[in-house]
């Protein structure tokens, strides 16, 4: 009489994947989408799934910024100061950078960008009374939260006397940091402006309120002298 006795059986693909199940991947994070290009504001990043107690290197767009050694976790935690965005170029005044956290062949990637709140427009030479010209607004939504939409951005236009004479919209503000590059063309003065030094201020506020020190509000401001 033969006896069977009883054994579980573990499919082989079922095994393989068991034995397969690999170590948590390495990730890394900042704690903004823009920063201020003037270090005001530190980049803070945080990570995980590297060997503990072993040393890491952070790198910005390929060049070594700081380094550190991960803690008993495989957590890393570090400051960093947020470069400044070129003031020439393709990526003038709002730039993106590539951050990486390398320990040995492990690497983890995020991105982030900074920016300076810089307005301007373009030609600057000409008749102020017949110019037409592209605007640029950098950096108006440097604080506005990742997936909310950016606000407007204004330009008023104040006269001499200090009275705001007419508000144009230039539209909403683009990507992570709120800035337009260049606008629709159009008259750099949509009305006929009187001899002296006009006023052009730039921020989010549909209603105009001069900007100061102590706005809690993004500005800039240009000052144009019409004779």
């Amino acid at each position: 009489m033969h006896k069977w006795s009883k054994r579980m059986v573990i499919p082989a693909t079922l095994g393989a994947l068991l034995v397969a199940v690999p170590a948590q991947a390495a990730q890394i994070r900042v704690d903004r989408s823009c920063y201020p290009g003037t270090g005001a504001v530190a980049v803070k990043l945080s990570g995980e799934g590297y060997a503990p107690g072993e040393a890491f290197t952070i790198l910005i767009n390929g060049g070594v910024v700081s380094s550190g050694t991960v803690d008993g976790a495989g957590k890393i935690a570090q400051e960093l100061n947020a470069p400044p965005p070129p003031e020439r170029g393709k990526q003038a005044f709002d730039a993106g950078y590539k951050l990486e956290v390398r320990q040995g062949a492990t690497v983890a990637g995020t991105s982030f960008r900074t920016a300076q709140v810089f307005s301007d427009f373009s030609p600057g030479d000409g008749d102020p009374l017949k110019l037409r010209v592209r605007f640029s607004a950098f950096g108006f939504g440097m604080a506005t939260k990742p997936g909310a939409q950016q606000t407007q951005i204004y330009v008023h236009y104040v006269s001499p006397k200090g009275k705001a004479t007419k508000t144009v919209s230039l539209g909403r503000g683009q990507g992570a940091c709120g800035s337009i590059r260049r606008s629709a063309r159009r008259k750099l003065f949509p009305f006929k402006p009187g001899n002296g030094n006009w006023s052009l201020q730039f921020d989010n506020q549909k209603r105009y309120v001069k900007g100061t020190a102590l706005s809690t509000f993004v500005w800039d401001r240009i000052t144009l002298r019409v004779s």
